[in-house]
């Protein structure tokens, strides 16, 4: 799947380049007889010849040329060439009717793991049936809490729907499917035929099954705030593993602290809202669908049920998938990681209805791989075409393998990036004719969920005719010079195989078309009035392939003999200077302004060719003293004009009045700016005497100072969770003076 273009208007991906076109049944099928393609290449037949693949003009936006071209007369249909990715939807019939688990993105999450075996999840319930077919062949021999025994059958069906919900057999053409796909399960019956289970049976259970390994336990009870089953709970966690516990039907609102040791489920329905019945309050730690779930019932068949009792063990599916994709996980980061992922519902942050949100189950799976210590790269190859010689569209196959998760697999030709995709092998189809002929580079790149990059190279020779542009060039006049009178234009052009002309512009107008050599001609510059002109010359060979390059000049017919003029903004003449201060100086002329110098003390430290005329000066780079800072001002025409100023820099006194606060903003990024990756953290600062430093925080956490311009740093995105968080930049002074700029960018990283 090559994941290349999204469109404006759509969230729906789409082949970069290409848009596919059908015609109106009375036109010559083919690639012979079609309507005007408006500069598109026909490079492949759909069907039996009534639509075509198109490969669009380089830079041509898809869905804008597809629109425009569905106005042609005789096409009946154009738009982008859409991607459709494959997700890790199972086969299991039931499986469409399970809308709890499209609620909570379980088939996304399966894309980042579908659990293991080694992960074992115990049902601590009524018992499960040991003949159901969707859980026979992951079931474990467990135990009867109630009677002491080996016989754990279910007597009621509580227990075969809550086992079967966790983690009933996923992908085997039968019945449901389970989130907790390829985790094992442990029965544990703690309860009577009457559905009934006491403290010391669901205690028993807890310590049986931590003992025998298991990773995950469910109690679909209202258990939290029991002591002795809270005791089971604590040693079930000190064995490395994670509890969850159904809220309650009663919707009595709880008043009792959270318990650290289990993860308190809530209820919710289709529409994401808590169901009537579900409890709630200040013991609950999150919510997940519980109303209208099907599952597995016992003897063997299938139906719909509903309660807190089905919302927890959806819960310990995500916790099994969790911990058997980072098996390094503690309990509290799991818990964490499940809290911290789930969707926020309700009012903002954590409250009594939801809790921490409802699961996602796709989140937590991307936040566990996310926390692995993975250091190692994806290894990838480039497994076709050939080494050549190629010609006309090839396709590309890149095959990419990683030790934790594949995120995205790059081809890039010569340096530039063709397209991406999220899949291996991925196949990139390549037009060769956009390369030169000749020895090309390929390389792939492949990148884990933590930037780990491998990398596999495949040198290639393309043979597409003559595609080599000619060489062009100006030997008169030279970019920057000063013009007046008649000027002899001198062009130099050449080509592999056979020029067709050389085309001599001013200012886009034509002026001259050469066919033969020597491209000269006299020129009167007096012509175009005085100022600055581009002087452009345009080269194409027999074959239409283009070269171009202009030059700047800047024509004076009429004597200047009038000087820039030239002043510090800041600083001051006889300004105390201290720390970071940014030099700003102005300078005009009549015509231009070409270059401005600065020095200090006589001493050359910046030529600027272009406003701003402005610097960043540490005043610790120089002893304390008294400095002359000048600047001089240059014109087209070697016009000259200077000014001076005499400061004080004095880096260790603090004995003078300073009352002004310095002035701070960011230049990058902007206000509300959605974000993702590595960012460009840019801010300003000036003050009256100087900036000591600059504090940057994100979200609150200070992340670096400075205490010297150019203030600039790069900053991940991704070491906060996604959503509104706040830049901050706090200036201070010598005397300690301070001002503070905040912004609000959206991280967008999931």
């Amino acid at each position: 799947m090559v994941a290349a273009c999204t469109l404006a208007w759509t969230s729906q991906r789409c082949v970069p380049g290409r848009v596919l076109v059908r015609f109106d049944t009375s036109l010559q099928r083919g690639l012979l007889g079609v309507p005007n393609l408006l500069g598109a290449v026909p490079v492949a037949r759909l069907g039996h010849g009534e639509a075509m693949v198109l490969a669009v003009p380089r830079g041509a936006n898809e869905a804008a040329f597809a629109r425009q071209l569905s106005r042609t007369p005789g096409v009946l249909l154009a738009e982008p060439d859409y991607l459709f990715e494959l997700q890790a939807t199972p086969n299991d019939p039931e499986f469409p009717r399970q809308w709890h688990l499209a609620k909570v993105e379980a088939p996304a999450a399966w894309d980042y793991g579908k659990g293991s075996a080694t992960v074992v999840l115990a049902v601590i319930d009524s018992g499960v049936d040991p003949n159901h077919p969707d859980l026979k062949t992951k079931l474990l021999d467990g135990w009867n809490t109630m009677a002491n025994n080996a016989n754990w059958a279910d007597d009621n069906g509580h227990g075969t729907a809550v086992a079967g919900t966790a983690a009933a057999v996923t992908d085997n053409a039968l019945g449901v499917a389970g989130m907790a796909w390829n985790c094992r399960i442990l029965p544990v019956k703690a309860t009577g035929s009457d559905g009934v289970a006491t403290s010391s049976t669901l205690y028993n259970g807890l310590v049986w099954a931590a003992d025998r390994g298991a990773k995950v336990a469910n109690l679909s009870f209202k258990a939290t705030a029991n002591s002795f089953v809270s005791m089971g709970m604590q040693y079930f966690a000190s064995k490395g593993g994670v509890v969850t516990v159904s809220a309650g039907n009663d919707a009595a609102r709880a008043t009792t602290p959270d318990n650290p040791y289990c993860l308190t489920v809530a209820a919710t329905n289709a529409s994401d809202q808590k169901t009537s019945w579900s409890a709630f309050g200040t013991n609950l730690d999150l919510a997940a669908p519980g109303d209208g779930v099907l599952t597995t019932n016992r003897g063997g068949g299938y139906g719909f049920w509903a309660g807190t009792s089905f919302s927890a063990p959806l819960v310990a599916g995500a916790a099994a998938l969790v911990m058997a994709a980072n098996p390094s996980l503690t309990p509290a980061q799991v818990a964490a990681i499940l809290k911290d992922s789930a969707d926020d519902m309700g009012n903002p942050g954590w409250d009594e209805t939801f809790g921490a949100g409802r699961l996602n189950a796709r989140k937590a799976l991307y936040a566990a791989l996310l926390a692995l210590d993975d250091q190692e790269e994806p290894t990838v190859s480039i497994n076709s075409p050939g080494s050549g010689p190629l010609s006309g569209t090839v396709q590309i196959r890149v095959d990419a393998t990683d030790n934790v998760f594949l995120a995205s697999i790059e081809l890039f030709v010569n340096g530039t990036r063709l397209g991406s995709s999220n899949a291996s092998p991925a196949t990139f189809p390549w037009d060769t004719s956009t390369a030169p002929n000749g020895n090309v580079l390929l390389v792939a790149k492949a990148k884990d969920l933590h930037g780990n990059e491998g990398y596999a190279e495949l040198p290639v020779v393309v043979r597409n005719g003559d595609r080599t542009p000619p060489t062009v060039s100006f030997e008169n006049p030279t970019n920057g010079a000063n013009l007046w009178g008649r000027i002899n234009v001198r062009i130099n052009a050449q080509d592999n195989e056979q020029l067709r002309s050389v085309r001599f512009f001013v200012n886009n107008t034509l002026i001259r078309t050469f066919t033969t050599a020597p491209f000269e001609m006299s020129w009167s510059s007096a012509s175009v009035p005085d100022g600055r002109h581009t002087l452009r010359a345009v080269a194409e060979d027999a074959a239409g392939n283009r070269a171009e390059t202009q030059v700047t000049v800047n024509v004076v017919n009429f004597v200047d003999n009038t000087p820039p003029t030239v002043g510090f903004v800041f600083p001051q003449n006889g300004q105390r200077l201290n720390g970071s201060v940014l030099l700003n100086i102005n300078a005009q002329d009549d015509r231009q302004v070409r270059q401005v110098r600065l020095f200090v003390n006589n001493t050359l430290v910046r030529t600027f060719t272009a406003p701003p005329y402005a610097m960043h000066w540490s005043t610790r780079s120089v002893p304390n003293g008294t400095y002359t800072l000048r600047a001089e001002a240059l014109d087209g025409l070697g016009n000259r004009a200077e000014a001076s100023v005499t400061v004080l820099v004095d880096n260790d006194s603090t004995d003078y009045a300073d009352n002004e606060a310095p002035v701070v903003s960011f230049l990058s990024p902007a206000n509300g700016q959605t974000v993702s990756g590595i960012l460009n953290i840019e801010i300003d600062a000036r003050d009256n005497v100087g900036v000591e430093s600059i504090q940057f925080f994100a979200d609150g956490v200070l992340i670096r100072t400075f205490t010297s311009g150019p203030y600039r740093m790069q900053w991940s995105s991704r070491s906060v969770w996604d959503g509104p968080r706040v830049l901050r930049a706090v200036a201070r002074d010598k005397k300690g003076n301070t001002s503070t700029a905040e912004i609000t960018i959206n991280v967008r990283n999931l």
